[in-house]
């Protein structure tokens, strides 16, 4: 991939409609494009304004004086290095990768994972609870909701990685670093053991690793040639339940391992080689920095990767309507 120049039959990139997502695909663009050189404009396109400017020359003429400043600043180029990130259009209609209309996945969850839930509510009462409810004027029966708990410990644990103040809980009494560590492993068994296991990994990620197999298929099939539909690089920017579910996922079907907590800023790299010499084709898969497949071949990658995928049939299966859905304490 040359990233000398930008081509965008090169690059696609995915990314949920959020603020810091953006953020993260612009921070990844600078990176991937220091050094690139941008074409600049001619003298004529330059001199080609058609910016409405002659009300704010009249109404406020030393802001009118700043921009033209700015602009002239600028010169030839395009603009001055930067990356305008947005979304351009959004996945088709029922085009999801979080399962949100599977009548028994609650239940299933309770019925797996519910006993060790109870475990954590009963470690928070006893080490946290009181300096907390005191904190909040939340009675303890508040964070007995798992919802609550999952943003109580994922907001904890990012203030405390970001250095912000939070002696006020430390003058009642409350040891940090203990929290910070319970934060840890109650939001981490969410992403790994709640919201997904190793057997509901594939209704969770299905779509997206046929997605990432389908333009695995055709760079091999459009090579050496480039095309909008066969990039050399797809980026899916999304959140810890969607790298969460991909390395749990995995596991599931290599057995190489998963993190327990998704470290801020974790990521998967999936990277297709063509072999010198021949038409093989390997995979290489990355869980953060640590490279856990080395060297598959393709259509072993490929085949046991679909052996595990979930079709609709059996998806409606587990998921049942909502009629059958069982209640759940």
């Amino acid at each position: 991939m040359d990233l000398t120049q930008y081509n965008p039959m090169e690059i696609l990139i995915h990314a949920t409609n959020y603020n810091r997502t953006h953020q993260s695909i612009m921070s990844e663009l600078y990176g991937m494009y220091e050094d690139v050189q941008e074409k600049e404009l001619t003298e004529e396109e330059k001199n080609y304004s058609m910016v409405n400017d002659k009300y704010m020359e009249k109404d406020n003429n030393e802001l009118y004086q700043n921009v033209t400043k700015a602009i002239d600043d600028i010169g030839a180029k395009v603009n001055k290095i930067n990356f305008p990130v947005f979304n351009v259009h959004p996945f088709p209609d029922k085009r999801i990768f979080l399962v949100d209309n599977c009548a028994n996945l609650d239940d299933y969850r309770n019925k797996k994972v519910g006993k060790k839930i109870i475990q954590f509510y009963d470690e928070f009462d006893k080490k946290f609870g009181n300096i907390i409810s005191n904190f909040t004027q939340k009675p303890l029966e508040y964070f007995r909701s798992y919802d609550k708990m999952k943003s109580v410990t994922d907001h904890f644990v990012c203030d405390y990685d970001n250095k912000k103040d939070l002696s006020p809980l430390e003058k009642m009494g409350l040891n940090l670093s203990e929290f910070y560590d319970y934060s840890k492993r109650f939001y981490g068994h969410f992403i790994f053991n709640y919201f997904v296991d190793e057997y509901n990994a594939g209704l969770e990620k299905t779509h997206l690793m046929q997605d990432l197999l389908g333009y695995m298929d055709r760079r091999i099939a459009n090579h050496p040639q480039i095309a909008y539909k066969a990039p050399k690089m797809v980026i899916d920017c999304g959140h810890d339940t969607t790298v969460g579910p991909i390395s749990r996922f995995m596991d599931s079907v290599f057995h190489k391992g998963y993190h327990k907590y998704c470290e801020f800023a974790c990521n998967v790299y999936f990277e297709l080689y063509k072999e010198d010499g021949n038409d093989k084709y390997t995979v290489d898969y990355y869980l953060d920095d640590e490279k856990l497949i080395s060297g598959m071949d393709y259509n072993e990658f490929k085949n046991t990767m679909q052996k595990h995928f979930w079709n609709d049939t059996f998806t409606n299966e587990f998921c049942g309507v909502k009629e059958e859905t069982k209640n759940t304490t």
